[in-house]
């Protein structure tokens, strides 16, 4: 494995010291096109042992199916590209993507993300999390034998070598599972997802609801690597292999250029938003950490107040300091009459700057007590049925406003 030291564009945390830098240190392996990078100031470089930075910042930060291919499975496993959040970008960035006629858009479904290999006349669905276990991608193919063995076999000779990225989909409201019902489309999935082949296979025939593969982009197409090629063409070649497989549970995901159709899209509950895609950009995945910017993901946001009650502390490059910070409002619940109030906590941050993460932080490594209290804007997606919120930021700080005026409505 040959290692190198470069400076990027942009600037990333470093895994050292959690400064920002532009350096990066990349490991190739050998047979692999595609770098490892990951961020490193030239300080850290330079004082860290490699022993420090090769054996316990690289290993703990890039899992093992790196280094060792997956050997349960005949074939190499590719890594999924990833996206960027449309709210992070400034407003000029948003509206040159809303404009443009070279980006179109798909809805944003809420499953689990996989890849499906078609190798040797079988078909495989790999899932984009990797193993704690194993340090691979794991293999959840008998998990939906509906998605892998109920298409046209006179095809899967000529599909050898295709391999579709898209999204494993339930969609039933109340999904019983062992623990009780599922209060969405994405626990009933990942549930599915995450047991036994024996026992997905029974929840979704006694829920009589079967997982469908919706695919939305293709990364090799009969043997042929085309993730290079532009999305529209990429998607083109996807829609082929779909019409080829011919199986009832695997479709293509919508897509549309109209803006209207996006709003529609965007505002529909039964979505978590869309996502905009540039149709001339290749795929990406160079890196695990690193996001494509040709793929924008535009989810449903709203924002609540409420005022700091505790912390987590951080962990890695974040360790001895503030990791991330709870939330907390009043509900109605209570009787106020008698000066009964119940706080509840529901959120927790941790998108906060390297500089007011080391003001916030004491000596000891806890929460200042001057943080306490202090009321605070949090954008987040959507509500769980415990009334916690799903994938919280931290929005803004708000001075105009005291703990007593913040108030939080538990029912979802």
């Amino acid at each position: 494995m040959n290692v190198t030291y470069t400076m990027g564009k942009g600037k990333l945390k470093c895994l050292g010291c959690s400064n920002l830098t532009r350096g990066l240190l990349s490991a190739k392996q050998e047979g692999n096109p595609f770098p490892i990078q990951l961020p490193m100031c030239p300080h850290c470089r330079d004082t860290k042992s490699k022993h420090l930075i090769y054996e316990t910042r690289l290993r703990e930060h890039i899992p093992q199916h790196i280094f060792h291919e997956n050997e349960s499975l005949p074939f190499e496993t590719l890594r999924p590209q990833k996206g960027i959040s449309f709210w992070d970008q400034n407003e000029a960035r948003q509206k040159e993507i809303l404009e443009s006629k070279d980006w179109i858009a798909d809805p944003k479904l809420d499953g689990a993300r996989a890849l499906l290999y078609f190798y040797n006349e079988q078909v495989y669905l790999i899932s984009s999390r990797i193993s704690k276990k194993t340090g691979t991608y794991s293999d959840r193919s008998k998990n939906f034998p509906q998605i892998t063995e109920q298409g046209n076999s006179f095809q899967m000779k000529e599909l050898n070598g295709t391999i579709l990225d898209g999204e494993v989909y339930i969609n039933k409201k109340g999904f019983i599972t062992g623990a009780g019902k599922t209060d969405s489309t994405l626990n009933e999935t990942i549930a599915c997802m995450n047991a036994s082949p024996k026992t997905a296979v029974r929840l979704q025939g006694v829920n009589n609801a079967w997982a469908t593969f919706f695919v939305f982009d293709c990364l090799k197409f009969k043997g042929e690597d085309i993730r290079e090629k532009p999305y529209y063409y990429r998607r083109m070649k996807a829609a082929e292999a779909v019409h080829l497989y011919a199986s009832d549970q695997v479709e293509m995901l919508p897509c549309s250029s109209d803006y209207l159709t996006w709003e529609f899209w965007y505002d529909d509950l039964d979505y978590e938003g869309i996502v905009l895609k540039d149709c001339k950009a290749p795929y990406y995945a160079p890196s695990i950490g690193a996001r494509n910017k040709a793929m924008v993901k535009k989810k449903r946001m709203e924002t609540y107040d409420g005022f700091i009650t505790g912390y987590i502390p951080g962990k890695a490059g974040f360790k001895g300091l503030v990791g991330a910070l709870l939330v907390s409002a009043y509900t109605p619940v209570g009787d106020e009459c008698l000066g009964v109030k119940r706080i509840m906590e529901f959120a927790a941050v941790s998108n906060v700057p390297l500089v007011e993460r080391k003001l916030m932080t004491s000596p000891e490594g806890t929460l200042r007590v001057e943080y306490y209290n202090r009321v605070i804007e949090v954008r987040a997606q959507t509500k769980t049925r415990t009334g916690r919120l799903r994938h919280a930021t931290l929005l803004r700080w708000r001075t105009d406003k005291q703990p007593e005026e913040c108030y939080y409505e538990v029912k979802t």
